[in-house]
């Protein structure tokens, strides 16, 4: 069983995974947030960095790109191949209104048949280029019938995974994940299938494991903010002290100032964080108010001391 950092806008850059490899280390493999696609390769100073070799060599990391257009999705995906990334993950999970809306994302399940159409185009230009294509779905955009023409799309291509969060486009991230239409994906895929969708803890893992005994693969994206040492504990470690993820948690405010070159930008970073992070706290309400309304690095740092300090 692997297990894989979900990619989340914002959030999961390389100076996360950075940090979060080097202190928790296990993630088999860390997706980067989305690259949008134009017609020809076109990227901004932040996406550079993200995508630097230089900036993801200690762990697996897993360019994904977002579009509809196949000829500028295949030049990413070979842009990538050249700068040594081994595969390219197809966004078709991002339930954003602005991305759907473009018909990208999730907006693409709306219609198998021109789902269908790009996917062709986009594997014939790739055709003898040796990047594997991973795909990231959702079960649909806005119902469940589409289901069936969905699954006979992805097997006709020779993904090398599939990650399925099993909500509809529409659900966003609200409401309980659709476990009976995971399983009709789970059972009729051809692919290794990862799975996607709540995960928060080791008894989530353990209850998904058992009832898909075959599964290549979960990821994780909330659950893993919020307990950093997650999957070190999925794979048998040790929960981590506190001592240790106050540590992580102020190399973590490093690593974004020197991305950012601004404290104060890296503050509200890790308030961001602290949104799912505060979860391995009880009674912490008081704690984290401190935290989100501080507005200087000062105010912040005697905040979060004070959480790690008053609480156990």
């Amino acid at each position: 069983m692997l297990f894989y950092c979900a990619p989340m806008e914002g959030i999961t850059g390389y100076p996360y995974r950075n940090t979060h490899n080097k202190m928790f280390p296990g993630t088999d493999r860390y997706y980067m947030p989305f690259l949008s696609v134009h017609p020809e390769v076109t990227l901004s100073k932040k996406e550079k960095k993200e995508i630097n070799p230089e900036n993801n060599r200690d762990y697996v990391s897993i360019p994904q790109i977002l579009g509809n257009n196949a000829e500028g999705a295949a030049k990413y995906a070979i842009f990538l191949k050249n700068l040594g990334y081994n595969e390219i993950n197809i966004n078709a999970g991002c339930p954003s209104k602005t991305v759907t809306s473009k018909h990208k994302g999730a907006g693409m399940l709306d219609d198998p048949y021109m789902f269908d159409k790009f996917l062709n185009e986009l594997f014939t230009r790739l055709d003898g280029s040796d990047i594997n294509i991973s795909l990231k779905t959702r079960i649909g955009m806005r119902e469940k019938e589409n289901i069936p023409d969905l699954i006979k799309v992805y097997n006709k291509y020779p993904f090398c995974e599939v990650i399925i969060h099993p909500r509809l486009g529409t659900d966003q991230y609200k409401g309980s994940p659709d476990m009976d239409s995971f399983d009709i994906f789970y059972k009729k895929l051809i692919h290794p299938v990862c799975y996607n969708g709540d995960i928060k803890t080791t008894d989530d893992i353990e209850k998904i494991v058992s009832r898909y005994p075959k599964l290549h693969a979960i990821m994780t994206g909330r659950g893993l903010l919020a307990d950093p040492c997650l999957i070190v504990k999925a794979k048998g470690g040790d929960d981590a002290s506190m001592k240790h993820i106050e540590s992580y948690t102020r190399e973590l405010y490093k690593a974004w100032t020197n991305d950012m070159q601004s404290p104060d930008m890296a503050m509200l970073r890790m308030k961001e964080l602290w949104t799912y992070q505060k979860a391995l706290f009880e009674h912490s309400e008081k704690y984290i108010k401190e935290i989100m309304k501080a507005r200087s690095p000062e105010a912040y740092n005697s905040a979060v001391y004070a959480i790690f300090h008053s609480l156990k």
